[in-house]
Order: structure tokens, then sequence, then C-alpha cells
């Protein structure tokens, strides 16, 4: 093989190992882009799960206000309040003239 054989042997390499880095570049970037929407898609599987138990446990009470044999008077959901300058948000509330229970965690 002469010189020139060998060195356009060498740029016909480069050539194909530019072009292959670019394809796998491109590659690389589609998948993180799956990765992404996938990531987007189990987190809204996950909120909609905790939307469907908010839903559920709401309709519930509100068909059936008792809870450990107290009745409440009242079902709400979605509750803002507001305590020396903290302000929260309870996803459901249980109100009777006697006794308040809420949930102290957020599911979303």
């Amino acid at each position: 093989m002469t010189d020139q054989e060998l060195k356009d042997l060498v740029a016909r390499l480069a050539i194909d190992a530019e072009r292959r880095s670019i394809e796998a570049d491109k590659r690389h970037a589609e998948t993180e882009r799956q990765l992404k929407k996938l990531g987007k898609l189990i987190g809204n599987i996950g909120n909609n799960q905790g939307d469907i138990a908010k839903e559920f446990f709401y309709r519930s009470f509100k068909k059936h206000p008792v809870l450990n044999n107290i009745h409440f008077d009242n079902v709400t959901r979605q509750l803002k309040n507001c305590v020396k300058r903290i302000e929260d948000e309870y996803d459901i509330v249980l109100i009777n003239r006697l006794v308040v229970i809420k949930n102290s965690y957020k599911i979303n």
C-alpha cells in the first residue's frame, strides 16, 4: 500500500467515524427525549392515581360521612387555610360541631 493509499484510507475512516459519531449523538438525543417523555408519563400516572384516590375517599365520605362511629355534618375538599402566615391546603376535611379531622399529608 502506498503512502497516498494509506492517507486516503485514514481519511475515509475518519469521515466514517465522524458520520457514526453524529448518528450516535442523534440516537443519544432521541433516547434522552424519550426518557424525559417516559419520566413525565410515569409522574402523571402517579398523579392520576393520587387524584383517583382523593376522589374515591371524597365520594365515599360524601355518601356516608362517618368515620370511627363519628358522624360528620360536612365533607369538603381542597380547603385552603392560613395560620401565622403559613398557607396549606387540605385534600379532604371532615367537619362536625365537635370534631375536625383532616388528612395531614399530601397525596399529590
